[in-house]
């Protein structure tokens, strides 16, 4: 019996250690964005931008980011908006690594904590054989927290 009462006592205590800890998931609020573009640049890597997410804050940096993806293929004339207002939104850009398919990326969530915000991408290759390199070019409102992309 008193193996019973220790073991019990034991799985009440780590319940409620693990139950009462703060888990940064409950913490985690949702964030609005908007989908600016999305697609696949195909110079094979030619247009050497960073793997990951990229954040945007000024136009000249934007401009940058336009000038890299269209030193192969031009994309801009697939964007949906021309003009941004950087003092209310920043421009995230989230890039995979070149794929030997044609692939894209999709937005899973997005959230934030009192420090990060977390982009949950997911990718889908098809079966093209073109080699891309799938792209996301978001727009969210302006944080000065850390960016976490599942990328």
């Amino acid at each position: 019996m008193k193996f019973t009462w220790q073991t019990l006592s034991l799985l009440t205590l780590l319940f409620y250690i693990y139950g009462c800890s703060s888990d940064k998931s409950l913490d985690q609020e949702v964030v609005d964005y908007s989908t600016i573009a999305s697609g696949f640049l195909t110079g094979n890597g030619a247009e050497d931008i960073e793997i990951g997410g990229q954040v945007i804050r000024t136009a000249s940096e934007f401009s940058d980011l336009i000038q890299k993806m269209n030193s192969y293929r031009d994309q801009s004339i697939e964007f949906d908006v021309a003009e941004f207002d950087f003092q209310t939104y920043m421009i995230i850009g989230i890039f995979a690594d070149v794929k030997p398919t044609q692939a894209e990326l999709s937005v899973t969530t997005i959230s934030e904590t009192d420090s990060e915000i977390f982009i949950d991408v997911s990718l889908t290759e098809m079966d093209n054989t073109i080699v891309t390199q799938p792209y996301l070019i978001l727009q969210i409102p302006v944080s000065s927290k850390t960016l976490q992309s599942s990328l």
